[in-house]
């Protein structure tokens, strides 16, 4: 059973998101429900449109 909840509907790491096709990290996204900081895959077919890496230096 997938998990759906108003909260964590398809964010990043969610069940809901990850259904489809989502690649980004599961438990340091919290399942969908960390708001402090996601964590986002750049190359996540669902959440990396028009992302891009930061510039660390």
């Amino acid at each position: 059973m997938i998990h759906d909840c108003e909260t964590c509907h398809m964010q990043p790491g969610s069940d809901t998101a990850r259904a489809e096709g989502c690649t980004c990290a599961t438990m340091d996204n919290g399942r969908g429900h960390n708001r402090v900081r996601l964590v986002i895959r750049l190359d996540c077919p669902v959440h990396a449109d028009g992302l891009t890496p930061r510039d660390e230096t």
